[in-house]
C-alpha cells in the first residue's frame, strides 16, 4: 500500500487555482484506518460526487451499508459498506464554472482482478463534461491500463490507453485540462520516479469533447460498476486504491499547471508523509538519492552535534530546529515496500493487537523504543499477501547508527498464532457467549467478543502465511550486556519464492543495565507439571518419564525466558507425586526426594530464585487438597494412604511426619531460604488459617509460609499474623495500603495476584479482552503498591480445554464448553506446542512491564519521589492507568533510561 500517514485517509481536497497551494478550501476524508480509500464494487459502488446546490460550505455526508452498520467507519472493513458523499455550495459551483482545472491522485489496483477482461473503475467520472471518464482497466495481461474518453449511456468511445503499471504498484496521475485551449494532458509518475507526461490531445478542432459550457451535473469519483450492452450485465471491478486525490480548478486558463508544479505535489505527497520505498526525500540526509544505512550514520552525527551545540542541520527533518527522536520516527519507515510485491509487511506496536478482519494499525512515527543494555527489544508485524506461501524470517544484520559496527545478538522469530475469544470476560464462572459483562464495561476492553487476534507465540524457522486474512509475526532481540549504547539499525528479511522482502526497525539502546535473566521482582504462573498439559498434537507421555522432565524442562526455560523466576512445586499430594512415600514392612513411613531434588535442581540450575510449595489445606475444611497415596511393603502395591476426605486430626498425623521429614531434607540441601509454603489457597475463615499456618511452623520453623489473601469481605488485617508472605488480591492491595505499609515496618513481605478479579476498569494481565496496555501495566502497578512478587494462579489449567479452539477457562477438569466459565484466557498465559508451552502476547508484554519495574526500582534508590512522579502519569491509581496508549509506556521507558543514563553517569 502507499504508506505516507500513520493513519490512511482518502483525502478529496478542492483549491482555488488562484492559490495553487496544498492546504485545501474542502477537505474530505472517509477515516478508513489503516487504509486508503479502496473501491471495490463487488459490494456496491463506493462514490464520491459534487453536485451544484445550495450554499453549504460543508459537503453532506450520507451512508448506507450493504452488510452490517456503517455508522463505525473505524470497525467496519470498507468493503463491506458504501460511501455515498456530496459537496455543494461554492465548490460545486467552482467546478460547475470551470474552464480549467488540474487534479492529482495515487491510485493502484489491488491485483484482485488480474487476468480478467473488462474489468474497469472509474476514478472520473465527470457527466456535466460529457461523461468524459478517466478508467484505470484491467487486461488479460494483469496490467493496469488508462483509458479516457466521452461515454453516454454506458456505452461510449476511448480516446486512448497508456499502461500505468503492473497491478499492486502505486502510480501517481494527474491531469490538466484547458477547455479555452481545448488542451488536455496526462502525467503520470511513481514513489521512486519523477513526473512525465504520458499523453496529450489538442481538442481545437473539436474531436474530443471534453467540457461543455452547461452547468456541471454530478462529477463522481470512483464509480466503478460495468455495464456490458453485449450481455447486458453487470459486473464489478474489484479492487482499486485511491488516494490524495486533489482538484485544482478556475474559471479562465490559470488551473492549468506546468509540469514542475505538478512534480512538486508528487514530491511533497511523499516528503510530507512516509514513503515504502528506500528512495524518498524526507530521509535522504547525504542527498545521494536514497535512503541507506549512510543517511543513518548522518542522522546519528546530527542528532550528537545538535545535542551539543543547538545547531541546525540536515537532520532536522521536520524542519523544527532540531534533530531529535521526531525526526527519527520521520527516518525511520513503519512500511516497508517490498521487492515481492505480493507480501506486504507492516510494523505494528508491540503492544497492539492484529486482529484477523481488522486493517492493523502502523506503529506511530513517533515511538521508537528505548532499551537497558541485558533486556530484551520485540518488533511485531503484520503480513499480508495475496497468495498463500511459505515465508522464512531472517535477521539479516543489526547496526550502530553512528560506527556502522554490527551487533550480533541472540534472537528469536515467533509466528503469532490467531486464537479466538468467544465472550468479553465476566465473572469467576460466569463467562459466555450469552451473558455479555455491562455494557458500560465494554468501553474499557480492546473489542466486542467474538474476534480473533495474534496471542499465542510460536518460535518458527518458517511462517505460513494465509491469504484470507492478517498474519503476524514478532522477532524477539536479546540485548548483549556490552553493546555500546546508541540507535541501532535492525534489517530484517522475510523471504518467500519470489524473493527477499526487507523491513528495516530501529531501537535505542541505553548505558544502563537491566539484566532481564535476574529481575529482582518475583513472578511466577503457576505451571500445571500434568503432561497432557504441556504438550499438544503429539503422544502425551507417562508421568515423569524421560520425555515428561524434557517438556517440564522446555516450559519451565519458556517461562524463565519470559520473567518468572519462581515455580510452584509439587509435594507429596495426588496421584504421581513428587516426594514418594513408601509404607516399610515395620509399619513406619519411607519419604523418597529423588523426583524431588531433580525438579529443585533442573529449575535451580535455570535461573529460579524460589520454590513455592503446593498447597496443603483445602481451604473449606483443612482436608488433604489431593488424596496422599504410597506404597506398602506388605502389601506389594499401591494404596491411599490419606484420604481427600480425611479431617482435620487424621491429616495432622500424617503432615507430622512429612513437614518433619521435608525440613530436614530441605536443611541438609541447604534449601530452607528459597523454599517457601502455601497453607490454603484464598483462606475464607481466620480460624482455619490459624490451624494451618501453626502446623507449618511447629514442623518447618524457618520456612517462611505464603498464601493469595482475598478475604471475602473479612478484615485483611486479621489474616497477617499468620501470613509470613501475604499475597494481596489486586483490588484488595488497593484498598488497604495502611495494612502494606504496617507489614513493611515490621519487615514483612507483601506480593500481589490477580484472577478473575480485578474486571474492568480496572487492568487484567489474564483476560484476552483487555488491552496489552494491561499487561505492561501490572509490574508499574506492584511498584506503586510496593508489592515486591506477582502471582497468577494459571499458566497452563486447560482442564481438557483446547485453547486454540477455545478462550473461555473451564472451572473444573472435562468441563463441556457449553458451560459458563472463568474469563477468556484466565486459566493460561502459555500455549501448548508439541515441544512445550510457547509464549503468548501477554507474557511478552509483561516482560517488558518488569523491566520498566527494574527501571522504577532503580531510580526509587536514587530519588524515589521523581520515580514516583514518572510513574504517576502512567498510572495514578487502579482504575486510573493508560490503557491502550501505548505511546505513554513507551515514553516512560525513554524517561527512566535517560534519567538513570544522566545519574549514572554523574
Amino acid at each position: 500500500m502507499l504508506q505516507k500517514k500513520v493513519t490512511f485517509l482518502a483525502v478529496i481536497t478542492l483549491v482555488n487555482a488562484g492559490i495553487l497551494a496544498l492546504e485545501p478550501d474542502i477537505y474530505l476524508s472517509f477515516d478508513h484506518k489503516t487504509a486508503p480509500y479502496m473501491v471495490n464494487g463487488d459490494y456496491g459502488a463506493d462514490m464520491v460526487e459534487f453536485a451544484s446546490g445550495d450554499n453549504a460550505l460543508v459537503p453532506s455526508i450520507s451512508a448506507a451499508g450493504v452488510r452490517g452498520s456503517c455508522q463505525d467507519l473505524t470497525n467496519e472493513s470498507l468493503s463491506a459498506r458504501m460511501q455515498v458523499a456530496t459537496y455543494t455550495g461554492s465548490a460545486a459551483a467552482a467546478l460547475s464554472s470551470a474552464k480549467s482545472f488540474t487534479t492529482t491522485m495515487w491510485i493502484k489496483g489491488s491485483g484482485t482482478n488480474a487476468g480478467s477482461e473488462y474489468r474497469n473503475g472509474y476514478i472520473w467520472h465527470y457527466r456535466g463534461m460529457n461523461n468524459f471518464i478517466i478508467s484505470p482497466r484491467w487486461r488479460t495481461d494483469g496490467k493496469v491500463y488508462l483509458y479516457y474518453g466521452s461515454t453516454s449511456d454506458n456505452t461510449g468511445t476511448f480516446y486512448g490507453g497508456k499502461e500505468l503499471a503492473s497491478y499492486g504498484q502505486w502510480r501517481f496521475l494527474a491531469i490538466s485540462l484547458d477547455a479555452q485551449a481545448g488542451k488536455i494532458r496526462f502525467y503520470a509518475g511513481s514513489e521512486t520516479e519523477p513526473v512525465e507526461i504520458i499523453d496529450s490531445f489538442d481538442n481545437s478542432s473539436g474531436a474530443l469533447p471534453i467540457i461543455s459550457p452547461q452547468a456541471a451535473e454530478p462529477c463522481i469519483f470512483a464509480l466503478n460498476t460495468w455495464y456490458d450492452p453485449g450481455t447486458l450485465e453487470t459486473t464489478f471491478f474489484m479492487g482499486m486504491y485511491l488516494d490524495e486525490l486533489r482538484i485544482f480548478s478556475a474559471n479562465d486558463s490559470s488551473a492549468v499547471m506546468s509540469i514542475d508544479q505538478i512534480e512538486q505535489i508528487r514530491q511533497s505527497d511523499l516528503t510530507e508523509y512516509y514513503n515504502p520505498f528506500d528512495a524518498y526525500i524526507g530521509g535522504d540526509i547525504d542527498l545521494s538519492g536514497s535512503v541507506n544505512l549512510y543517511d543513518l550514520f548522518a542522522f546519528g552525527f546530527n542528532w550528537l552535534k545538535t545535542t551539543l551545540a543547538g545547531a541546525f542541520t540536515a537532520g532536522d527533518i521536520n524542519a523544527d530546529r532540531n534533530v531529535n527522536a521526531v525526526d527519527y520516527g520521520i527516518l525511520s519507515k513503519n512500511w516497508q515496500k517490498t521487492k515481492d510485491d505480493s507480501l506486504e509487511i507492516l510494523e505494528v506496536d508491540i503492544m497492539d493487537r492484529i486482529f484477523t478482519d481488522w486493517e492493523p494499525r502502523p506503529k506511530s512515527q513517533d515511538v521508537l523504543y528505548h532499551v537497558p543494555r541485558g533486556s530484551h527489544v520485540s518488533f511485531q508485524f503484520a503480513l499480508n499477501s495475496d497468495t498463500n506461501q511459505l515465508c522464512r524470517p531472517g535477521l539479516m544484520s543489526v547496526q550502530h547508527s553512528l560506527t556502522g559496527k554490527g551487533m550480533e545478538p541472540e534472537h528469536t522469530f515467533m509466528q503469532g498464532v490467531m486464537i479466538p475469544v468467544e465472550a468479553n470476560s465476566n465473572d469467576c464462572g460466569e463467562s459466555h457467549p450469552t451473558n455479555p459483562p455491562d455494557p458500560s464495561v465494554l468501553q474499557y476492553l480492546v473489542r466486542q467478543a467474538p474476534y480473533e487476534f495474534s496471542e499465542a507465540l510460536k518460535p518458527v524457522n518458517v511462517i505460513t502465511i494465509d491469504h484470507s486474512r492478517n498474519n503476524a509475526a514478532v522477532l524477539d532481540i536479546l540485548v548483549p550486556l556490552d553493546a555500546p549504547a546508541g540507535l541501532y539499525n535492525a534489517r530484517v528479511n522475510f523471504e518467500t519464492a519470489a524473493g527477499r522482502n526487507i523491513a528495516s526497525v530501529y531501537f535505542a539502546v541505553h548505558n544502563t543495565v537491566v539484566d532481564s535473566s535476574s529481575y529482582t521482582m518475583y513472578l511466577d504462573s503457576w505451571l500445571d507439571p500434568q503432561p497432557k498439559n504441556l504438550c499438544y498434537n503429539t503422544y502425551i507421555p507417562e508421568y515423569w518419564s524421560e520425555r515428561h522432565w524434557q517438556l517440564l524442562e522446555n516450559s519451565a526455560a519458556v517461562q524463565r525466558k519470559f520473567g518468572e523466576n519462581v515455580i510452584f512445586t509439587p509435594l507429596f499430594l495426588g496421584e504421581n507425586p513428587a516426594i514418594q512415600i513408601t509404607l516399610n514392612s515395620t509399619g513406619q513411613l519411607e519419604f523418597d526426594y529423588t523426583r524431588f531434588d531433580r525438579w529443585i535442581l533442573t529449575f535451580k540450575e535455570m535461573g529460579f530464585k524460589l520454590f513455592e510449595g503446593q498447597h496443603l489445606f483445602n481451604r473449606q475444611t483443612l482436608s488433604p487438597t489431593d488424596d496422599i497415596v504410597c506404597y506398602s511393603e506388605l502389601q506389594s502395591r499401591e494404596l491411599t494412604l490419606v484420604p481427600k476426605t480425611a479431617s482435620f486430626s487424621e491429616y495432622s498425623r500424617f503432615l507430622r511426619f512429612a513437614l518433619e521429614s521435608l525440613y530436614a531434607h530441605l536443611q541438609d540441601k541447604s534449601w530452607t531460604a528459597m523454599f517457601k509454603q502455601h497453607v490454603m489457597d484464598e483462606p475464607n475463615d481466620i480460624e482455619r488459617l490459624l490451624q494451618g499456618y501453626t502446623l507449618v511452623k511447629t514442623y518447618m520453623p524457618e520456612v517462611e509460609t505464603l498464601d493469595a489473601i482475598h478475604s471475602w469481605g473479612t478484615d485483611p488485617n486479621l489474616y497477617s499474623p499468620n501470613t509470613d508472605i501475604f499475597i494481596f488480591g489486586t483490588t484488595l492491595i488497593d484498598d488497604h495500603q495502611d495494612l502494606v505499609n504496617s507489614r513493611l515496618e515490621q519487615g514483612q513481605k507483601n506480593w500481589m495476584y490477580y484472577f478473575c478479579k480485578p474486571l474492568a476498569p480496572g487492568p487484567n494481565a489474564a483476560q484476552l479482552d483487555h488491552y496489552l496496555t494491561s499487561s505492561r501495566v501490572y509490574p508499574l502497578i506492584c511498584h506503586k503498591y510496593n508489592a515486591t512478587g506477582l502471582i497468577h494462579w494459571a499458566a497452563n489449567r486447560y482442564r481438557g480445554r483446547d485453547p486454540y479452539l477455545y478462550s473461555i477457562g473451564p472451572t473444573w477438569d472435562g468441563q463441556p464448553v457449553t458451560d459458563f466459565g472463568h474469563p477468556p484466557g484466565d486459566n493460561w498465559r502459555y500455549y501448548p506446542s508439541t515441544d512445550g508451552l510457547i509464549p503468548s502476547m501477554r507474557v511478552l508484554n509483561f516482560r517488558d512491564g518488569m523491566t520498566d519495574n527494574e527501571l522504577l526500582r532503580m531510580l526509587s534508590d536514587i530519588d524515589q519521589d521523581l520515580a514516583s512522579a514518572m510513574l504517576n502519569q502512567v498510572v495514578s491509581s487502579l482504575n486510573e492507568h493508560s490503557r491502550g496508549q501505548f505511546a505513554k509506556y513507551h515514553l516512560l521507558r525513554a524517561k527512566l533510561l535517560e534519567k538513570l543514563d544522566h545519574l549514572n553517569k554523574d
